[in-house]
């Protein structure tokens, strides 16, 4: 069947907006894009997708997730500024793209982390990575 033309188009945006940047924590993952056809957004299809228990799981708003990468303090040397713009345009991105927007952190230690809404095709997309946290 493959992913719808609209589909398409998101992934390949979420993919420049993401391009470049890793997330920050003992050590430094970049993102991936993901599409999940004809899913609907739970818990139950995260865990089914993933593998994780319901025991590790925590979820966020993605405000409150992306809080520390999106706001420009004034020591931030061009590099650090300049990173935060495209922080700040890929939440604006899957705000604009993505309904019922969702962050979801997986495990202990090492957490894979989610950040999944809804296509306007219905399926599920969104982006992951994962942050080492001891």
């Amino acid at each position: 069947m493959g992913v719808a033309v609209k589909d398409r188009v998101l992934l390949e945006r979420l993919r420049e907006a993401t391009h470049g940047l890793v997330w920050r924590s003992e050590s430094n993952y970049p993102f991936e894009v993901f599409c999940w056809e004809g899913s609907r957004l739970s818990l139950e299809e995260l865990i089914k997708r993933t593998g994780y228990s319901t025991d590790t799981i925590e979820i966020l708003q993605l405000d409150r997730f992306f809080e520390r990468v999106t706001q420009l303090k004034d020591w931030h040397d061009d590099e650090e500024a300049k990173e935060v713009q495209q922080y700040q345009n890929l939440v604006a991105l899957l705000q604009d793209t993505l309904d019922d927007l969702v962050v979801f952190r997986l495990g202990k230690v090492e957490i894979a982390i989610y950040i999944v809404g809804t296509t306007s095709e219905g399926n599920l997309a969104g982006i992951s990575t994962t942050a080492i946290e001891t």
